[in-house]
């Protein structure tokens, strides 16, 4: 499925094209900014080099931004720890038919600055089919009110599970 591909795969999207002036007259120069999600085990150095290996022209250069964006490289948090098994016991208890695993999110989280530092940091996710995903980051974005309480309810258990 298209939505996992992320999960398993480094991906690059040009999402700022800059260059030319009028239709008719060849550009000198241009300008691409490529958003790349990069798997927690990327060697980003050695992605560089080998998109530079792809466009093999010496006078196009490729570089990181200087930007807040850039994620540290960072280990995946353990499932050992009291927080995970306390998360657990909660999703049992108000969901005894779900399953909990551990999933990478496509989207970046303040997560890895954490994990870079030795802290394990949990997302939660409420079970949701995947029609109800399409409207993320959209003009559309909503969650069941129902859904909400639900996760206050499984986050305030596994604090209070775990603060004992």
């Amino acid at each position: 499925m298209p939505q996992f591909y992320s999960m398993m795969h480094t991906t690059l999207v040009p999402t700022i094209l800059k260059g030319g002036f009028k239709s008719n007259v060849v550009p000198s120069d241009a300008e691409a900014v490529i958003d790349i999600r990069a798997l927690p085990d990327e060697a980003m150095p050695a992605l560089y080099a080998h998109m530079a290996s792809i466009v093999n022209d010496p006078s196009i250069t490729i570089k990181p931004l200087d930007t807040v964006d850039n994620m540290p490289a960072a280990p995946s948090s353990s499932l050992h720890t009291a927080m995970f098994r306390a998360l657990e016991a909660a999703q049992q208890k108000l969901i005894p038919t779900a399953i909990t695993i551990p999933m990478m999110t496509t989207g970046a989280t303040d997560s890895a600055f954490l994990r870079a530092r030795g802290v394990d940091a949990y997302g939660i996710r409420i079970p949701r089919t995947f029609d109800e995903n399409e409207g993320v980051h959209g003009n559309d974005e909503r969650i069941n009110l129902k859904d909400l309480a639900l996760y206050q309810q499984l986050v305030q258990q596994a604090i209070e599970q775990v603060s004992q």
